[in-house]
């Protein structure tokens, strides 16, 4: 397979539709850089689940849990009741949440979900184990404030350009990132450039991104 471009030959090669977010594809090819994917081959899985899959391995109960739409379509939970401690995925991340190509109308509802669940422990996909709730509340904060603010703009008859130029997510961005000037352009990069453009079109209904999704029972 061949290896990501130098990051000089990204702009050359990235889509039409990808060159707003720009900075966003050349920090992932940076990222990639290094890794070797000739070796990679698709597993296909061979169980699947629709809401909920519950394993027993001894005294241990495992619960595998679809809460819904986020970051991505098919973001799940490992949930240990017992132990009380649920290991999120990229559902939920820490110190700066992943907006790239997420459902945001449903994100927040998904982690009022996991909010509900009786963990005292959250593993999150990325960054600090949390002892409690209250940086979840805070990324939920975050994405209904995205989704408020983007339904504003498009209400008002805003253009994507207007929408980017009012939706900065300023104050969120004093929360997350601080004065650190790494985590702040993490927060542009990662967060608010390819979240607001992506929660601007589902906003506009033009695309499948609002496709519905049917729950299990």
């Amino acid at each position: 397979m061949t290896q990501p471009a130098p990051t000089t030959d990204v702009a050359r090669i990235t889509p039409a539709p990808a060159r707003p977010h720009i900075d966003t594809v050349r920090a992932i090819a940076d990222f990639m850089r290094g890794f070797s994917l000739e070796a990679t081959r698709p597993t296909p899985p061979d169980l699947t689940f629709d809401d909920r899959l519950v394993l027993h391995r001894g005294s241990r109960t495992i619960e595998v849990l679809w809460l819904g739409r986020g970051n991505t379509k098919g973001d799940v939970v490992v949930f240990l009741p017992k132990e009380r401690i649920a290991a999120t995925g990229d559902l939920f991340v820490q110190p700066i949440p992943f907006g790239i190509g997420s459902y945001y109308a449903d994100w927040a509802a998904t982690l009022a979900r996991l909010d509900a669940l009786e963990a005292d422990v959250l593993v999150p996909g990325h960054g600090r184990v949390q002892q409690d709730h209250r940086y979840l509340r805070q990324v939920q904060g975050l994405i209904q404030a995205l989704v408020a603010e983007v339904d504003r703009a498009v209400a008002t008859g805003a253009s994507l350009e207007e929408t980017q130029k009012r939706v900065t997510l300023s104050d969120w961005k004093v929360r997350f990132a601080g004065d650190d000037p790494t985590l702040q352009r993490s927060f542009e990069l990662f967060f608010v450039q390819p979240a607001v453009a992506r929660a601007w079109h589902q906003a506009k209904r033009d695309g499948e991104a609002d496709a519905p999704v049917v729950r299990g029972g």
